[in-house]
């Protein structure tokens, strides 16, 4: 099933393909793949909210979406 949720986003590793969300509930982090639809330079969006579409696959949190919130 897909998650929604909204957060601050708070760090961008394009090493390692991974986001960090400050969110309501606490600290989430994202991986992506070149099927996740990712504005264009992820680092315009550090410290801004934003909206995510995730799946947990096999423990690890899969980006769908990214957009500003």
């Amino acid at each position: 099933s897909v998650s929604e949720v909204s957060g601050t986003l708070t760090q961008v590793s394009t090493m390692n393909k991974t986001i960090q969300l400050t969110t309501n509930g606490g600290s989430l982090t994202l991986t992506w793949s070149d099927a996740s639809y990712l504005p264009r330079n992820l680092n315009d969006f550090l410290n801004r909210k934003v909206e995510v579409e995730y799946q947990t696959v096999n423990g690890e949190n899969r980006l769908r979406k990214l957009k500003p919130d």
